[in-house]
């Protein structure tokens, strides 16, 4: 039974005079004013985007159809970058709870022990409940350890359903991992999908055209996001000519530059120099700045025997780009060798420097490895 007094509702075992049956569907916060009883205060509900892109749609589809085939507890583990619908599916189930006469019960303070699993105990309707960044929330391992018994699943006869979400799955308790009986489900966003950018562009992106380029773009990121691929979106139809360099250059979205490793060959003059000339880590658009030294003694088969040429540092800028893809970056520039005789004059080359991803790495990105471990859900 629960006793109401206006939005603070305290759920009792006994029977007092004044009481309600149940809670009445909404979303709730867990509060407790000082050295007083727990209680829940009715706040704003969640809301959701009218569409939802990706996979998570699917994944709500998947656990709510677990969630009441097994009428027990039931956990969830959302793990993974910002951005990419963890919070999204974190919401949805709420909502799915609440059309099916659940309330959901939202744990935004750090509240413990016995006092916070007693609490909950008292409630003995279905409800969901929701914690939304685990890890930061109880950021101390032994209290981590402390809420173990709470997501014991196996035994317990009410029905609950726990969504826990964390941004870093390294500071979630471990043993909370591998453990079905306490999170059955650990659904891991690690950026969005190829599939999931094309949906969103679709929908989103007023100059068709320019899909193919935005997409090339944005696969080049370890782990993009919804939110950061809103932005490109934004950007494009509001200037619908801006390369996407610039764009990248100037929206708060950012390359990570250790994720994979490219090598460069060259070109001297459109002649192919043999042998790859220098390695950098990330995709070379994540470099404001790319400097290394060559040797243009080397290349006597392309330069000529007569003369013996200095070894020279060159630059590279992203100004000097002449194309630009998630395997490949092509930059050219205008060089002056030099030679070692005083009396020798210098010579003006065109030098173009092929940035290739290297093969071995092809299958590392972000994007890659999600999409492989959602195939088994993408027929559902």
């Amino acid at each position: 039974m629960v006793i109401r007094k206006g939005n603070d509702f305290f759920p009792m075992a006994a029977r007092p005079e004044s009481v309600i049956p149940a809670l009445p569907v909404g979303a709730y916060r867990i509060r407790q004013k000082p050295m007083g009883p727990m209680y829940l205060e009715l706040g704003e509900n969640f809301t959701v985007p009218n569409r939802i892109y990706g996979m998570t749609p699917t994944y709500a589809k998947v656990i709510w159809s677990k969630f009441e085939h097994d009428k027990r507890q039931l956990g969830v583990l959302l793990s993974g970058y910002k951005g990419c619908g963890k919070s999204v599916l974190a919401k949805m189930l709420a909502l799915e709870g609440q059309r099916n006469g659940m309330p959901t019960i939202v744990i935004d303070h750090p509240f413990t022990g016995p006092a916070l699993t007693d609490f909950l105990s008292e409630i003995e309707q279905p409800v969901v409940i929701v914690i939304d960044e685990y890890e930061k929330l109880y950021h101390d391992e032994a209290i981590q350890e402390g809420l173990l018994t709470m997501f014991d699943g196996f035994g317990n006869p009410r029905q609950r359903l726990f969504v826990l979400t964390t941004n870093d799955n390294g500071r979630v308790n471990d043993n909370l991992k591998n453990r079905p009986g306490r999170m059955h489900y650990l659904i891991n966003y690690a950026g969005l999908r190829e599939a999931d950018i094309s949906e969103y562009l679709d929908a989103t992106l007023e100059v068709k055209a320019r899909k193919s380029e935005i997409l090339e773009h944005a696969t080049l990121f370890r782990f993009m996001s919804f939110d950061m691929l809103r932005a490109f979106v934004e950007e494009v139809n509001m200037f619908p000519a801006v390369a996407m360099l610039d764009v990248i250059d100037r929206v708060n979205a950012k390359l990570d530059g250790n994720w994979t490793v490219y090598e460069f060959s060259m070109l001297i003059d459109g002649k192919h120099a043999d042998g790859k000339v220098a390695q950098i880590d990330g995709h070379p658009l994540t470099h404001s700045l790319i400097q290394f030294s060559v040797d243009f003694d080397d290349f006597d088969d392309i330069l000529g025997e007569d003369l013996s040429w200095r070894s020279q540092t060159v630059k590279l800028v992203p100004g000097d780009i002449e194309l630009s893809t998630p395997d490949k970056v092509v930059y050219q520039i205008n060089h002056t060798l030099r030679p070692y005789g005083a009396e020798e004059k210098p010579r003006n080359v065109k030098l173009t420097f092929i940035a290739t991803k290297k093969a071995w790495d092809s299958e590392t990105t972000g994007y890659k490895k999600y999409r492989k471990a959602s195939e088994p859900f993408d027929n559902l």
